[in-house]
């Protein structure tokens, strides 16, 4: 009975210390195991030729079968310099000299966060009296490829007589699949374990960014001028570089109050004045307004679920796009319709505001009806006053190629050309197209 309750006990003791050993929360050696790759270890000649390098003498302190440095077996304090847990390089190995320190470069087989990694060196106390002392300093390093390598810290280990072995280590964070150690001193360099704690960085593709490609197109009409013109605008992302903001160059700004409107210095840019829906997006509310100046005589007030979207560029060229980063979003912008839909992500917050273009607005779920011929007075009078006093000191010429005939509700291309441009100072051409 005695007998079964001792065997009855020692289980009860044994089973909690079994799960301190699988808790979840103890750091894993990730470098455990590893392969690896180091600096050459000494090849000492013999009494004749102490403490010289020899290719064909056997290395003094191996390290055994190329693994015992990530074996995950430390060295004791009570450890001598010839036991199997130590390696011994020397700063007279050849690679030593050439590179002023020796190396070992863990292969961890995937790339890890780190949250340490750490070196076991060994100090004065291994054995001074044969010149051994602790390295002068320990380098750590991280790499993703095995061949470029990020300093993460350099440490300079202690040199106790009191201890045989010492843990050299840091705690700053790092990431990569390759771990190197670098050892520098002034003789004996012995070394017991390299060590590496994180875990495995995860293989989670990111999500892709809700963006859109435009095509721009470029020709050459009859007359050798360049034209341009945007296909598919709907869809494109404006990133938004700040709310209720001021254009002061290659910028775009919503703004949510007519009095930050009223400041931002929109005359210069293309204006969308936008309504929130119940479902979150935003509509049009007009055409973009691309016209310097006008944009104040809408008469659309900015405020409650009413916006405006602003967006400027100096350029609508993409051979000026290296100069002007804007330049994309000038040209979309100025082809929104009324009716187009928005999302607009992060407004509330602020930061990483972007407007998706997702919808054209001005489509017809019955593709039977007719299409719709707008009224306008075309007598002379009105179109004469429209075109306001003739001008014959231009400092342009405009070139108009438009169909001679076409049907009414037809769609035709009009290219308007601009040449023989003299201004010298910025100058804006507006103009509107009557047949």
């Amino acid at each position: 009975m005695k007998k079964f309750l001792a065997v009855l006990l020692a289980a009860i003791l044994v089973v909690p210390a079994a799960f301190m050993l699988i808790s979840a929360d103890e750091p894993v050696n990730v470098a455990e195991g590893k392969s690896y790759e180091r600096s050459l270890l000494y090849r000492q000649g013999g009494a004749e030729v102490e403490w010289n390098w020899s290719d064909s003498a056997p290395v003094a302190y191996p390290d055994e079968d190329n693994k015992s440095l990530t074996d995950g077996v430390v060295a004791g304090d009570a450890s001598a310099y010839g036991d199997v847990e130590w390696a011994g390089f020397h700063a007279k190995c050849p690679d030593y000299v050439e590179n002023g320190y020796s190396y070992i470069t863990v292969d961890l087989g995937a790339a890890y966060d780190l949250t340490k990694i750490a070196a076991y060196t060994g100090t004065k106390g291994l054995g001074e009296s044969a010149g051994i002392t602790a390295p002068t300093s320990v380098e750590f390093l991280v790499s993703d490829d095995g061949e470029n390598f990020t300093s993460v810290e350099s440490v300079v280990p202690a040199n106790a007589a009191d201890k045989n072995c010492e843990e050299v280590a840091t705690t700053v964070a790092a990431s990569g699949r390759y771990v190197q150690v670098r050892i520098a001193g002034k003789g004996w360099l012995f070394i017991s374990e390299v060590m590496a704690f994180g875990t495995e960085k995860s293989e989670v593709a990111p999500e892709p960014a809700k963006t859109y490609e435009n095509t721009y197109k470029e020709e050459v009409n009859d007359e050798g001028y360049k034209t341009a013109s945007v296909e598919v605008p709907y869809g494109y992302t404006w990133n938004i570089n700040y709310i209720n903001g001021s254009i002061v160059g290659e910028d775009a700004t919503i703004c949510t109050t007519q009095d930050a409107f009223n400041a931002c210095n929109p005359n210069w840019a293309i204006t969308i004045y936008a309504e929130k829906q119940e479902d979150g997006t935003y509509v049009a509310l007009r055409d973009a307004i691309v016209t310097p100046g006008s944009a104040a005589a809408a008469g659309i007030e900015v405020g409650g679920d009413k916006i405006a979207i602003v967006i400027h560029s100096s350029t609508s060229n993409p051979d000026e796009g290296n100069l002007y980063a804007n330049w994309m979003g000038k040209i979309v912008a100025v082809s929104v319709k009324t009716g187009d839909v928005f999302e607009i992500a992060n407004l509330e917050s602020g930061e990483n505001v972007t407007v998706y273009a997702v919808i054209p607005g001005g489509s017809s779920d019955d593709d039977d009806d007719e299409p719709v011929v707008p009224e306008v007075d075309a007598t002379e009078e009105a179109i004469k006053n429209a075109m306001g006093e003739a001008n014959e000191d231009t400092l342009y010429d405009v070139a108009i190629d438009m169909p001679a005939e076409y049907e009414a509700g037809s769609e035709i291309e009009v290219v308007v050309s601009i040449k023989n441009i003299t201004a010298k100072e910025l100058c804006t051409v507006s103009f509107d197209i009557f047949y």
